[in-house]
């Protein structure tokens, strides 16, 4: 039947009007993105995955509740829901999609065919696990990747609320796109020889190698490069770079890596001192193969009675360190010396930054934090740059507990002498 005359060109505008709007939308939503930070890490600025900010958004938000990105969502499974897999090379490139998925994941099934018609078109990839994590060993852990651009945000608002007692599948996720000091991960596979010019602020920098290998990082007065606990024998390894001085931006030199052969130091552990921030009485801890030798010393001779065991007190004030040495029936080798540790009653320690002292650290429960002055706008982010507390003020000899904390890494940001800095934090429970 033919419509009146009045009434067809109504509906006939009306349908103009929709698609107008739907044409206009679109263009106005990619007209509005642009990238965070440029990729050049020869400048200090570091985006890999290229992470867009909508600069049309004018809410009075954190960035990171504006940013858009496609990859580097980190999802681990109770059960693989693809089968057992075994542990694939880094550079493996399957994917996998939720037609891979076994019929008997009913709830995943769902939850991922939901996430598409959401998000459009994504993929799963391997990720490659940490040795000495067992936890995903099985398989369970992939990267979520989707071809065009998402909002962050509302990606893990979704994944984690499907994260819940009830939930037979997810149980952990994250985005390592972004905090508010900066984008991190920074992955470079090949970094041997490499200057970087680093921001003052906090950075996490991943470093990979198919071999065993020890890190040499050159850092100049301004600067404290704090190790992680272990070095695995070829996995990533986090190195945290904490800059004091934040109007003079830190220039590190990455060294070779220094190649070992398997036959001397199977572990190619760099002998580490833990904890870094010390006080009299603390409990100095090296960490090393458990076929090296050790000998501490102390105001830079061998301490008397002599101290081999990996732990112990410091009594005095002073400077302590422990020399390693690779020992078996056919080598003697020294391997490395560990970073001295000096603790003085009249100044503040080397390795605190502005009198700012966070322990433990790691911790597994509840951490302190002390300050020799006053400092104000102290927030707590999360690795994701979501806000944990805020102080409006923390004054000097009055210690804050921080709340307990699931495992991840944490930054603490503090404003002192009209300069913001940052201190990591990390929590883990086993």
């Amino acid at each position: 039947m033919k419509l009146p005359c009045r009434i067809d060109r109504i509906y006939t505008i009306s349908v103009m009007i929709f698609l107008c709007l739907t044409i206009l939308q679109g263009t106005t939503k990619a007209q509005c993105l642009r990238m965070y930070y440029p990729n050049e890490p020869e400048y200090g600025f570091f985006n890999p995955d290229s992470v867009m900010i909508d600069t049309c958004d004018k809410r009075l938000v954190k960035d990171f509740e504006k940013m858009y990105a496609k990859k580097y969502f980190s999802i681990i499974f109770k059960t693989s829901p693809f089968g057992i897999l075994d542990i694939k090379p880094e550079n493996d490139t399957t994917t996998y999609h939720v037609r891979d998925m076994q019929s008997q994941f009913v709830d995943a099934i769902a939850a991922f065919t939901e996430l598409e018609k959401r998000w459009g078109v994504f993929s799963l990839t391997r990720k490659f696990p940490y040795i000495n994590d067992t936890s995903l060993l099985s398989g369970r852990t992939f990267m979520l990747r989707f071809d065009s651009y998402v909002k962050i945000t509302d990606v893990l608002k979704y994944l984690n609320s499907l994260t819940s007692e009830q939930s037979t599948f997810v149980v952990r996720m994250e985005a390592n796109f972004t905090s508010s000091m900066g984008v991190i991960p920074l992955e470079l596979p090949k970094v041997a020889g490499k200057q970087f010019n680093l921001d003052c602020t906090s950075y996490t920098v991943w470093f990979t190698s198919e071999t065993p290998f020890t890190i040499s990082v050159q850092k100049d007065s301004n600067c404290i490069v704090r190790y992680p606990d272990s070095l695995p024998t070829f996995k990533q390894v986090e190195v945290i770079v904490m800059v004091k001085n934040a109007s003079q931006p830190a220039r590190f030199t990455i060294a070779a890596l220094n190649k070992l052969a398997r036959t001397e130091v199977r572990d190619s552990i760099m002998p580490i001192i833990q904890p870094t921030y010390t006080r009299q009485q603390d409990t100095l801890t090296v960490h090393a193969p458990a076929y090296c030798s050790l000998k501490w010393y102390y105001q830079w001779a061998p301490m008397e009675p002599a101290e081999t065991t990996s732990t112990i007190v410091m009594k005095e004030y002073g400077t302590y360190w422990c020399d390693v040495t690779f020992n078996n029936a056919c080598v003697l080798k020294k391997i490395g010396e560990t970073t001295k540790i000096k603790i003085d009653p009249t100044v503040v320690e080397e390795d605190l930054i502005d009198g700012i002292h966070v322990y433990p650290n790691p911790v597994a429960e509840t951490a302190i934090l002390t300050t020799n002055q006053d400092i104000t706008n102290v927030i707590l982010y999360s690795m994701v740059g979501a806000e944990v507390c805020t102080w409006n003020t923390v004054s000097k000899n009055q210690p804050v507990t921080l709340p307990v904390l699931t495992d991840g890494v944490y930054y603490i940001r503090y404003l002192l002498n009209s300069r913001y800095s940052t201190i990591p934090l990390v929590v883990k429970k086993h």
